[in-house]
């Protein structure tokens, strides 16, 4: 798969929100002595605070060093879905130190706050 597409393309797979307790299971079936290779990462729904990014790096960890992989190779890109999660962005993004980002996703978060989706166009 990966041969076929651009060397500066990424791969995260989305994965279940930790909250569901599939994580661990979803990690585990993606990330495989065949396929540990061909994936930078992991997006991870509705991480709302740092201790559930501290949680991730855990599995995370775990996952690495039974594939023989150095820390910290696979990294984190946590979707923002909810507004608890919005004020929190900072925790969430220094809540571990391996390489990660944020990504917000505004439609789950305007159907929380029970507003319309906004859509502007140029």
């Amino acid at each position: 798969m990966r041969e076929s597409l651009p060397k500066t393309t990424l791969i995260f797979p989305r994965t279940n929100s930790f909250e569901t307790g599939m994580l661990d299971e979803d990690i585990n079936s993606i990330a495989t002595p065949t396929t540990k290779n061909m994936i930078d990462g992991f997006l991870i729904p509705k991480l709302n605070n740092a201790q559930m990014v501290r949680d991730v790096d855990k599995s995370l960890s775990k996952l690495e060093a039974k594939l023989g992989l150095k820390k910290n190779t696979y990294k984190i890109i946590a979707l923002i879905e909810t507004a608890e999660a919005f004020t929190k962005t900072d925790e969430i993004f220094t809540g571990t130190s391996r390489p990660s980002t944020t990504h917000l996703y505004y439609l789950d978060y305007e159907e929380r706050l029970r507003s319309k989706p906004s859509f502007i166009y140029s």
